[in-house]
């Protein structure tokens, strides 16, 4: 009886890592919930430091290059802060995890938007939008995505809640449930929001805030109309990201819009190896590759790992 016992949780073990290895591998880390809540101040190689709250202007040495981050050896190993915590660059797959990616070979006829979340206007049939995602969470030696590596991939939808009653006249929340019946299945509710009135010589500033809610991977009960219910929300995990320019070639660019670096490079027409980025702005919002590695300098916001870099 003990024998057929054993037998019957290895199979459903070999069934579970066919499945999805993540689940076998580290079921009990959702990569969302490792997302420091604020970016960057200052990287060395002895301490990390992070933006407050309730600073008002961030200077140019809180955004890093790629070439910046290599160079320090911030994308091979983890960092930590004063109190000996350990953190480190996500890969565009671990950025995935926040920001969708559009699939340019699976749009729509007359789809011509940049990415994949649009806060004024859906791009989409009724609001709605089905695809599969599929994260690379690992990088190959040159900081390409391993896609032999470590991979999540589910089925996703999106729900652009054009006529939510709550929402700003010209923007609307995006509600989607990502990465089904993998590790890493959610809910999502993506809205712009103010992060803070003008005041004295600073503008105001808008953020992309997200909201989430991890799902268990069998779960088949919740739908997209649950959670596009003010109540569902009122206990979920939640992270801002402010929109605050970037640094281009001629010095500081993009009063409205945002950006975050990976630590993965992907071919980009002329320019070479660039790298993955998460873009955000007013309007919308996605993971995708953009302008020179070495020159332009962006945002960074890290993960909470252990002092191997493992989550």
């Amino acid at each position: 009886m003990k024998k057929h016992f054993a037998i019957a949780i290895l199979v459903t073990l070999a069934a579970c890592t066919k499945h999805d290895p993540f689940d076998l591998l580290q079921r009990d880390v959702w990569i969302l919930s490792k997302y420091v809540e604020t970016d960057v101040e200052t990287m060395s190689s002895d301490n990390v430091t992070f933006l407050g709250n309730d600073f008002y202007f961030r200077t140019d040495e809180s955004y890093f290059s790629h070439g910046q981050l290599k160079d320090g050896g911030f994308l091979d190993s983890p960092v930590k802060d004063s109190e000996g915590n350990f953190y480190r660059v996500p890969s565009s797959g671990e950025l995935m995890m926040a920001f969708p990616r559009l699939d340019r070979d699976k749009l729509p006829d007359g789809f011509n938007a940049g990415s994949l979340l649009v806060f004024s206007w859906s791009p989409f049939e009724d609001g709605k939008y089905s695809c599969v995602e599929t994260a690379y969470l690992e990088n190959e030696g040159g900081y390409a995505a391993d896609e032999s590596g470590k991979t999540i991939s589910g089925d996703s939808e999106f729900f652009y809640a054009q006529d939510y009653e709550d929402d700003d006249p010209d923007l609307f929340p995006i509600f989607a449930l990502r990465f089904k019946g993998t590790s890493q299945y959610a809910a999502y509710r993506y809205e712009i929001c103010r992060v803070r009135p003008a005041v004295d010589n600073f503008q105001e500033l808008y953020g992309l805030k997200l909201r989430a809610k991890w799902l268990k991977a069998g779960d088949t009960t919740t739908k997209m109309s649950d959670i596009t219910d003010d109540d569902y929300w009122k206990d979920c995990l939640e992270l801002v990201f402010k929109i605050e320019g970037y640094i281009g070639e001629i010095g500081y660019a993009g009063n409205y819009d945002g950006r975050l670096i990976s630590s993965t490079l992907e071919k980009y027409f002329d320019e070479g190896k660039v790298p993955v980025v998460a873009a955000y702005n007013l309007g919308e919002a996605g993971l995708q590759t953009e302008y020179n590695g070495d020159i332009f300098k962006y945002s960074v916001r890290l993960l909470r790992c252990k002092s191997d870099g493992s989550l």
